[in-house]
């Protein structure tokens, strides 16, 4: 009901709803009264002005006294319509007004002059268009008015035959201006409740945009101008960019300064960008991973992009910590078995496209077993760590130290043929067996035995590589341990071709 309007009058069917639409416009309102009161007083002065013409006549004699009485309500209630702080007392002020001079009105067109038919039409449409009382008053205002003028209009001698007529033709104008007073009142309310329901959803996207809880940010096309920030992005982009009045340059953040350019472009050829992945610089100097979304939007008439950034540098690192993972074993560090043989497909293909030599070497702890039970496993994985990182810092440049599993290592060894891996293999050697062990478990002596293998020119795979690398592991093991051995070519280069 607090926005439904009357059907008669246009004003709002609730009366705490309509009195809210009157106080909200009381500034407007004094304004327009105010003018109204003012050009009613200096009209019908400049009036008695010229009516000075009839003076000594009968004209004269009624002009003068109903000119006076409508140009002192209007000083009066002049006044007063500066004191006015309530519609109410607006509203008594107007009642005050016009009834007064319709009766000055009346008594003014009593005299039949050349302009008396005139202001018997006139007053009644002031009355109803131009006084912004309720429509109560001004219905009961513009009849008072009509009736006035009428009977000053018809007093003392009437109208003749023209007396039926001039009646009907007041009352046809009445009936019109109810119909657009209506309509302006409903108008005015109507343009009212859109624009209350305008500033409530300005209102509810200002707060949604400030609530964000992503950064978000409105850029003008044409120059980068920042139109709009919320807080997070304000944060996010950093104090140490801002410009006048706190704006930050957005210009500033890109670490690839070509990612605005690109952004750009996709944006052109698409109208709007879904998880476009990019890096920015904070203030700090840090780099950043974010994910941006962005759409062409419409600014006070100029094209603008609002975008809204989600920082993904925690996922990235996480989904990187969990890609070494899964390539690294989980103990030593090292590469695991997927890594390896992953590398070792990339190595071959790279040997092979370039007659270049591959080799590997097995690693095997000697007595691991023996470790574990007289030193318990805590002391066994100790070792394999040891022993990881002494192959790892002692490896050759560009080389792959992997754990196969237990206590099985493998070296893979990019452009070395087969004596090249075996002297990569007995320097490895003698670094373990001359390592201090007594931080692993005191009494223990740490050895290793080694089987080379190189690809041989004919090979896809590294695994024949491999197995003759395994059968010299073997050999070496069984020949006393803490050996290196070789799996022989037989007379075949070790090149790949």
């Amino acid at each position: 009901m607090a926005e439904q309007l009357g059907r008669i009058g246009g004003e709002f069917a609730d009366p705490a709803r309509e009195a809210r639409f009157r106080a909200e416009r009381l500034p407007e309102t004094l304004r327009h009264i105010r003018l109204l009161f003012a050009a009613s007083a200096i009209l019908n002065a400049l009036f008695l002005v010229s009516d000075w013409r009839f003076a000594g006549t009968e004209h004269f004699w009624v002009a003068v006294p109903a000119r006076g009485l409508v140009i002192a309500a209007s000083l009066i209630c002049l006044g007063l319509a500066f004191r006015v702080t309530a519609f109410a007392m607006a509203e008594r002020v107007m009642i005050g007004w016009m009834l007064p001079v319709a009766v000055g009105v009346g008594i003014l067109v009593s005299s039949h002059s050349q302009i008396a038919l005139f202001a018997v039409m006139m007053l009644p449409l002031i009355v109803w268009l131009a006084v912004p009382a309720t429509f109560r008053w001004t219905a009961i205002g513009g009849a008072t008015a009509s009736i006035a003028v009428l009977a000053g209009w018809f007093w003392p001698n009437g109208a003749g035959g023209a007396t039926f007529g001039l009646v009907m033709a007041m009352a046809v104008l009445n009936v019109a201006l109810v119909l657009v007073v209506t309509r302006m009142n409903r108008l005015v309310r109507m343009e009212s409740l859109a624009a209350g329901k305008l500033a409530t959803s300005r209102s509810l996207l200002e707060q949604t945009f400030e609530a964000s809880p992503v950064p978000m940010v409105v850029v003008r096309r044409s120059d980068n101008a920042v139109l709009r920030i919320n807080s997070l992005a304000r944060s996010f982009f950093g104090g140490d960019r801002a410009g006048a009045g706190g704006t930050p340059d957005i210009t500033s953040v890109y670490a690839d300064p070509a990612d605005a350019d690109r952004l750009r472009q996709m944006l052109d050829a698409q109208g709007r960008l879904t998880g476009y992945e990019m890096q920015i610089r904070t203030p700090q100097g840090d780099l950043r991973d974010i994910l941006v979304s962005t759409s062409q939007i419409e600014v006070d008439g100029e094209i603008a992009q609002i975008s809204g950034v989600i920082d993904i540098t925690r996922r990235k690192q996480l989904e990187e910590h969990l890609a070494r993972l899964a390539k690294t074993d989980a103990l030593t560090g090292l590469a695991n078995r997927g890594q390896y043989f992953a590398r070792a497909e990339e190595e071959m293909l790279r040997a092979r496209s370039g007659s270049k030599p591959l080799a590997v070497v097995m690693i095997d702890l000697d007595h691991f077993k023996e470790v574990n039970d007289r030193f318990g496993h805590e002391a066994g994985d100790r070792a394999l760590k040891a022993t990881a990182a002494l192959l790892a810092a002692f490896a050759p440049a560009g080389s792959l130290v992997a754990r196969l599993g237990g206590e099985e290592f493998a070296l893979l060894l990019p452009e070395t043929d087969l004596a090249g891996a075996t002297g990569v293999a007995e320097h490895l050697r003698t670094v373990i067996e001359n390592c201090d062990c007594s931080p692993i478990a005191e009494g223990l002596s740490l050895t290793a035995s080694f089987g080379c293998g190189a690809v041989r020119p004919a090979e896809t795979t590294i695994e024949p590589a491999m197995g003759r690398a395994d059968r010299a592991l073997y050999a070496a093991k069984t020949s006393g341990r803490n050996r290196v051995e070789s799996g022989h070519l037989k007379g075949v280069a070790s090149s790949v071709a």
